[in-house]
């Protein structure tokens, strides 16, 4: 899996951004955010287990199927 890269290059409504913030504090781990094209809803995000090293949020609209840098 792509390593975890932030959310500073992608805008999100402050909602959203708190919601991920608090996600991240809540649980310290990282949240990756993948474009997913091939996704029928506009967003998905899988938290991550005990074993995982971070959750991974997918967000349609982009072509390329790869994190977003």
């Amino acid at each position: 899996m792509p390593e975890p890269n932030g959310r500073g290059r992608r805008e999100f409504l402050d909602s959203a951004n708190q919601a991920l913030s608090e996600l991240e504090e809540a649980t310290g781990k990282p949240v990756l955010i993948v474009e997913a094209p091939e996704l029928k809803v506009l967003a998905t995000i899988r938290r991550a287990g005990p074993e995982d090293s971070s959750h991974v949020l997918r967000i349609k609209g982009a072509r390329t199927g790869r994190p977003i840098t």
